[in-house]
């Protein structure tokens, strides 16, 4: 409608690659998630895109901190990056998941929701390997991986709550950023505009 282009003449932003984080669209979710399946950490990584926590919290949370009745989970202070404990909610989708997982945990003595094959604590390399495993699958059903590590999980998290129309500021208590500064949520928002498939 315009005949000429008022920003033919202004120069575009240089955007770092360290600067850039790389966004999951729902599609790639779903080829994910489907990859997961019958994997050892299928459940975990459930958890991680439906939560938004970090890989670490994960793997130390207790089944003290799953509150099935109010339907959070309590991110303690000694174990938040933030040093504040925070509550995350539990989506409807994951319910059914952590009560079975509380139910096994209360059952093998344990305290912590997710153990290993072995009924041991995680080990962060293991879940990482076996995460670049699945991405390596991923690609090859047409997911641009390039970018991609297991705290994108946590980045598109926060993405499509805020493009669902979440309150960004109950996102930012949710996921624990300290500050609405563009090197945190906004910045995520900002470069994902573009995934909203």
């Amino acid at each position: 409608m315009i005949p000429e282009n008022p920003f033919e003449d202004v120069d575009g932003i240089r955007v770092d690659k360290e600067d850039s984080p790389r966004i999951l669209t729902k599609a790639d979710v779903k080829i994910i998630e489907e990859l997961a399946q019958g994997s050892v950490i299928e459940k975990e990584l459930r958890f991680l895109l439906r939560t938004g926590m970090r890989v670490s919290e994960m793997i130390h949370l207790e089944v003290q901190d799953v509150d099935l009745d109010r339907s959070i989970i309590i991110v303690r202070s000694h174990k938040a990056k933030s040093r504040k404990t925070r509550y995350v909610p539990i989506v409807s989708k994951l319910y059914d998941m952590l009560h079975n997982l509380k139910l096994n945990a209360n059952k093998n003595k344990r305290k912590l929701v997710f153990v290993n094959s072995l009924g041991n604590q995680h080990c962060l390399r293991n879940i990482l390997c076996r995460f670049r495993t699945i991405l390596r699958h991923a690609e090859e059903r047409g997911v641009n991986v390039d970018g991609v590590n297991i705290h994108t999980l946590r980045k598109s998290y926060i993405s499509h709550m805020i493009m669902s129309g979440q309150d960004p500021t109950k996102v930012m208590k949710i996921v624990g950023h300290q500050s609405w500064r563009l090197e945190n949520t906004s910045k995520i928002f900002i470069k994902s505009v573009n995934f909203t498939s």
